[in-house]
């Protein structure tokens, strides 16, 4: 039993790493461009937590997040 301790313990941690990179929260007031490969595949509008491919994949997804609100400037 004491050998197999660490074994779980770094098995956890590579499951725990995996969670965080593949999750991702979009707030209220902003919008998510999920990018696959440089290639928009989806545009997350409502506010939530959202799962994208984890980092371990080589970054094949990656995701921007973009304000909502308008801005405006006076010229």
């Amino acid at each position: 039993m004491a050998n197999r301790l660490p074994i779980l313990a770094v098995i956890a941690a590579v499951l725990l790493f995996l969670l965080y990179s593949s999750v991702f929260v979009v707030n209220a007031g902003q919008q998510a461009i999920v990018l696959r490969f440089g290639e928009i595949i989806d545009v997350k509008n409502e506010p939530g937590i959202y799962f994208k491919a984890p980092f371990a994949f080589f970054d094949a997804d990656s995701v921007q997040m973009v304000e909502k609100r308008v801005m405006r400037f006076d010229l």
